[in-house]
């Protein structure tokens, strides 16, 4: 159901789209790097709706503080400033 209107996404965003195989981590490098930090703050099976909303802010801003290899060691805020910039 997620991915009904997928067919879209690559019109409405002019980018190019694919999509991995399912219970195939090692399409998803990134994605599962993410998690690996995700988990530094939050234990496996943990419900995140019963961490504070001041937790949760405090968890999304350190990750998203942290420089990452995939973006030229750029954090994601300084990667999207850094497209945006070149982009127009």
């Amino acid at each position: 159901m997620e991915l009904a209107r997928c067919q879209q996404l690559p019109l409405a965003t002019k980018m190019a789209v694919s999509f991995c195989d399912p219970q195939s981590s090692w399409q998803r490098g990134a994605n599962e790097y993410s998690n690996g930090l995700l988990r530094q703050h939050v234990s496996y099976g943990s419900d995140l709706r019963t961490m504070s909303q001041s937790a949760r802010d405090r968890t999304a801003r350190e990750l998203n503080q942290r420089s990452r290899k995939t973006r030229g060691f750029l954090t994601p805020v300084d990667a999207l400033l850094y497209f945006d910039l070149f982009t127009g």
